[in-house]
This record gives C-alpha cells, sequence and structure tokens, in this order.
C-alpha cells in the first residue's frame, strides 16, 4: 500500500456496496445508503453512470448481469452485522472496526445508538475517510477515530490513548483485511485484540481460503497488486485461522462462508470460487 493515498480496495468495497444498494444484486434484504456518498471521483462518477445505464435495462436482467461481481460484499456485510446485533445484545458496549475504510456502519445501523464505535485505519485512509464522512448523520452512540501506522505504533496503545476500556465487553470487526497481511501481522493483531478484550467479547474476522485463481479473477488480482500495489496475499484454511485465533486466547465460536449466507439471506446458490471461499469467522473472549 503507498503510504500517502488512501487505500483503494476500500473504495472497491465501497463501491460494491453502492452498487448493491442499487438493486445490482442477488440479495433481496441489502441496503447501504452510506456508500454513494463515501465514494471518490472517479468511482462516483462510474457509479452514477452505470445507475444511468442500468435504468434501460429490465431489473432483473440487470441483477443477473451485476450479480457475480457484486454479491460477495452485501453477503459478508448482512452476516457480520447479524453477528455485531448479537454481540450488543450480549452487552458489548463498544465497537472496534479494525481497517475500517470506507464503512459506514456507524451511520447507519439504528442498533449502534448506545454503542461506542471506534474505526481504526492508517492515517492515509482515515484522513480521507473523516473528508468523506462529513454531513452523514451519526447514529452510535460516539464515533472516535484511531488512526494507526501498524509499521510503527500498537494497537493496544493507540486504542487506549483514543478512550478504549478494555473492562467493557467489546466487538470486534477485521473485514476484508487478512488476505492482505502476513502471518507475523495476523498474530500481532489477534494478540492485540485478545490482551484488550474483557469477558464476553467477541470478534468476527473474515478472511478467505486458498484456491485456484480462475482466469475470471485474475483481472482482479491484477489491478490489486499490479495497479493499486495492495496485494492480496494471505488466503488462510480454516484450521489454519482457527489455530490463529486461538493461540491468541479466544474461543471459536463458529464458521461460516458464501454458500451459507446466500442460504440465510435468499441469495442465489453462489458460482463465484472467491465467494465460496470467503469465511467469517466468530470468537470469544472466555
Amino acid at each position: 500500500m503507498n503510504a500517502r493515498r488512501p487505500s483503494q480496495t476500500s473504495v472497491m468495497v465501497a463501491f460494491l456496496r453502492a452498487l448493491a444498494h442499487d438493486g445490482l444484486t442477488g440479495v433481496p434484504s441489502f441496503s447501504d445508503p452510506t456508500a454513494r456518498k463515501l465514494l471518490p471521483f472517479p468511482w462516483s462518477t462510474l457509479h452514477a453512470g452505470i445507475r444511468r445505464a442500468t435504468r434501460r435495462l429490465e431489473p432483473e436482467k440487470a441483477r443477473r448481469r451485476f450479480s457475480p461481481l457484486v454479491d460477495i460484499l452485501p453477503l459478508r456485510t448482512l452476516h457480520i452485522d447479524e453477528e455485531l446485533a448479537e454481540a450488543v445484545a450480549r452487552g458489548c458496549r463498544q465497537l472496534v472496526i479494525l481497517g475500517a475504510g470506507l464503512d459506514g456502519r456507524a451511520h447507519r445501523l439504528p442498533g449502534l445508538a448506545g454503542v461506542t464505535v471506534f474505526e481504526v485505519d492508517h492515517p492515509a485512509t482515515q484522513a480521507d475517510k473523516r473528508v468523506r464522512a462529513r454531513g452523514l448523520p451519526l447514529v452510535a452512540h460516539r464515533l472516535t477515530y484511531v488512526p494507526v501506522d501498524f509499521e510503527h505504533e500498537r494497537l493496544a496503545q493507540r486504542l487506549r490513548e483514543a478512550g478504549f476500556d478494555p473492562s467493557a465487553p467489546t466487538v470486534w470487526i477485521w473485514e476484508g483485511v487478512t488476505m492482505y497481511l502476513t502471518d507475523a501481522a495476523i498474530a500481532a493483531t489477534l494478540a492485540d485484540v485478545s490482551g484488550l478484550s474483557a469477558p464476553g467479547s467477541r470478534l468476527v474476522v473474515n478472511y478467505r481460503e486458498p484456491g485456484e485463481v480462475t482466469a475470471a479473477e485474475r483481472p482482479m488480482r491484477w489491478w490489486f497488486t499490479g495497479r493499486v500495489k495492495e496485494p492480496q496475499i494471505g488466503d488462510r484454511s480454516r484450521d489454519t485461522m482457527t489455530r490463529e485465533v486461538e493461540t491468541a486466547g479466544l474461543k471459536v465460536l463458529r464458521d461460516s462462508g458464501g454458500g451459507d449466507w446466500a442460504a440465510r439471506y435468499g441469495a442465489p446458490e453462489p458460482t463465484v470460487p472467491t465467494l465460496l471461499r470467503t469465511r467469517n469467522m466468530v470468537a470469544e473472549k472466555p
């Protein structure tokens, strides 16, 4: 990643969420009105162009055209939101979003009305997010931005300085990040999460299992690696992620993937390999 430039991966994620919000997905229950408002130029222009073009198509035809590319984001997001709601119902009053990017949860989930949200990300990405989020209504109790350069700063120190309370049960979301990290970075972050977590805290960590890169996926991989210099280096098996999470002192509760989410949220059975290999693991601090 370019240290002076906001993450382009985070922009791509918001772009796909915006398309899903427009209905260009097979996931019927998805909504994220914040995504379009967070898009920078030229992504905002591209999004507007796609919206105009798809209005000329039959809705079902438009969905079929975009669904294979888009569905991974609304399915992943819906499942994490459901796990977040359960954690809050169980008493978690702090939410830490690791690698938050252009996340809109503090602005769109009414269930966070009693929750303090900490968004953690690289300073360049977070500075851009703060500008783009101006004008969005805040529905969380409080939102605190925590810029962290993981090459030179420790997560625990920066969170405490920002007002994080280690004695309070916390839900942690680590979405769309692990595939860009080394094993050492994964272990260090999990150790920090566990060390900062009061009993009953929950972690939802998104990861992707190894698999052959198909011809349809190669252009996207080239874009991430060659164009924006954000290579996806960290696919991991279920056994590997379980071992890493449990080594850090957390108890794995469940693990589910794209096929499970599609069935749960009324979407077509996925055929795209990346979606089939994408998983969310939920763990708890004993």
